[in-house]
């Protein structure tokens, strides 16, 4: 089991990177002139704090991570 659990998140994690987030951006940059404040709830590592980071403007960023075992 710990081996399909495994390949699950390393399919899941290409789709997040490839996919999911090359679609995000282009919405966010089809759909916004300018971004000042971004709120990322449930950010664990802070991929996607970083996503808005590298291609926007931001003034002020706000992260929360809810699950104590992925906060610390």
């Amino acid at each position: 089991m710990k081996l399909l659990e495994k390949i699950a998140i390393i399919f899941f994690d290409i789709l997040d990177k490839y996919i999911d987030k090359k679609n995000i951006l282009k919405y966010l940059k089809h759909h916004l002139e300018n971004l000042k404040v971004f709120i990322d709830i449930g950010s664990h590592k802070g991929s996607y704090t970083d996503l808005i980071i590298n291609n926007f403007e931001v003034e002020k960023i706000v992260m929360a991570e809810p699950q104590k075992n992925i906060f610390k």
